[in-house]
C-alpha cells in the first residue's frame, strides 16, 4: 500500500512524500522489491546517484533475477 502511495506522490511531483512512502514500505518489509526499485530510481532522478546505486543493488539482491535487470544496470554503472 505504501509503495503505491509513493508512486502516486511521485507522479504528482511530490518527491519528498514519495521518499517517505517508499521508506515506510521498506521499514515494513526490507525486501519489498517494487519499493526498493522505485526508491532507487527516484533518488537517481533527484541527483543522489550514490544512494540510488545502493538501493538498486539491494533491489537486485532481493529479487534475482530482476525482470528489468538490463535497464536498471545502466543506472548503477
Amino acid at each position: 500500500m505504501e509503495e503505491r502511495r509513493g508512486l502516486i506522490a511521485e507522479r504528482a511531483d511530490e518527491r519528498q512524500s514519495a521518499l517517505a512512502y517508499y521508506g515506510r514500505a521498506l521499514a515494513r518489509d526490507p525486501t519489498h522489491p517494487a519499493a526498493r526499485r522505485n526508491l532507487g530510481l527516484l533518488l537517481y532522478k533527484m541527483g543522489n546517484a550514490r544512494s540510488a546505486v545502493e538501493q538498486l543493488r539491494e533491489y537486485f539482491k532481493t529479487r534475482p533475477p530482476a525482470e528489468d535487470a538490463r535497464s536498471i544496470e545502466s543506472f548503477i554503472r
